[in-house]
């Protein structure tokens, strides 16, 4: 592929043990992706590079990584051509892309989306298959178990199934099939199929959007009116209590099943990206790290109003101004909305639009129909 245009970093993948730090760019815009891996003790770019992937992440197992590839398209047409048929292949580390191995394709359907994923303790990999409506199929194999083939889990793209966690032989696995606002689901290694699924936490009045295991217990993420409310849960699907956030706003959190640390982002319209400690058990967050600005944080404040739709639904809508800024109808206001493609806009930071909420402004930002909000 040429090099000569600046590259749009597409994701970081570590391998498990920590040793390598894998990433993909792409090049003017386009989809398709180029792997390079970096030695993470020594930062040194190693020799392995992977092109003509799209549409992939770096999977890593052993002493390589899967990835999601088509066939390398005639000179000239790199970026006309349709594309069929995406395969799997595992890369070692330390052997030229030709030699990589060939793992999974399906020809009878040329025009759906592979990958793989496998867990940390490398001993159950999944196989995803999408491509047609609004979900995908799930797979699953028994890596203890030698020459096992997949299992084939569900059978509707109808859904989304997104497995979480893998503890022993059972699996967490979100999903919104008989759950609009989705559920976490328990499933078996050794009889996996969707009927033997089991519910571990009940779809409930706001939408479930992510799901941590940490240390010894789960970080259920719900969003309520546009903006995050995360849980703590025990392994047995128990509430234990609600994290108590900063403010209103964005949150994701970081932790490993066992570890006993846990971290989260935490971002509001009044508060850039910051990183806060949590203890699981206490209920505290601490701060860890947090960007210097130039200007006062708490000078602003945020509220939430809601406004009818035309058929009457209450449609919530965010509003960020100076702090005692008189709301009269005559100060200029920014508005924003989008709807669409089950995407909401949440709360998040920008700094292009400091100057305007200093200079007297109010930022509202309506979260219309169309994304993820019920």
């Amino acid at each position: 592929m040429k090099a000569n245009f600046t590259p749009y970093l597409k994701g970081i993948y570590f391998s498990h043990d920590g040793r390598y730090m894998a990433y993909a760019i792409s090049r003017s815009g386009s989809d398709w992706q180029e792997f390079y891996v970096l030695d993470v003790a020594t930062g040194k770019l190693l020799d392995d590079h992977i092109e003509w992937a799209k549409f992939s992440e770096a999977t890593w197992q052993g002493d390589g990584f899967y990835y999601s590839s088509y066939d390398a398209p005639v000179a000239g047409k790199e970026f006309s051509n349709v594309n069929e048929v995406q395969k799997i292949y595992y890369h070692k580390m330390g052997t030229p892309q030709s030699e990589d191995v060939l793992f999974y394709q399906n020809p009878a359907f040329p025009k759906r989306f592979y990958s793989v994923s496998v867990n940390k303790e490398e001993t159950v990999m999944f196989l995803y298959e999408s491509g047609e409506r609004q979900g995908n199929n799930l797979y699953v194999r028994d890596l203890r178990q030698p020459n096992s083939q997949f299992i084939q889990m569900t059978a509707s793209m109808d859904y989304e199934y997104i497995p979480v966690e893998v503890i022993g032989d059972n699996i967490l696995i979100m999903t919104n099939e008989g759950a609009p606002k989705n559920r976490l689901m328990t499933a078996s290694v050794k009889s996996p199929g969707i009927k033997d699924w089991k519910e571990l936490v009940a779809e409930n009045q706001d939408v479930l959007t992510d799901v941590s295991v940490i240390a010894d217990k789960m970080v259920l993420t719900y969003s309520k009116d546009a903006s995050d409310h995360p849980f703590v849960y025990s392994l047995d699907g128990k509430c234990l209590h609600e994290v108590r956030l900063p403010s209103v706003g964005s949150v994701g959190f970081g932790g490993e099943r066992g570890e006993p640390e846990c971290f989260y982002a935490f971002t509001s319209f009044t508060v850039p990206g910051t990183i806060y400690r949590y203890d699981l058990n206490e209920n505290k967050s601490t701060l860890y790290a947090a960007p210097k600005v130039n200007f006062n944080l708490t000078g602003y404040t945020t509220e939430q109003v809601f406004y009818p739709s035309k058929d009457g639904t209450r449609i919530p809508m965010f509003l960020t101004y100076k702090k005692g800024l008189k709301r009269n109808g005559k100060n200029p206001v920014y508005l924003y909305g989008y709807g669409g493609f089950n995407i909401s806009l949440t709360p998040g930071f920008s700094s292009s639009r400091i100057p305007f909420l200093e200079a007297g402004g109010i930022y509202a930002q309506a979260n219309l129909r169309g994304g993820s909000e019920y």
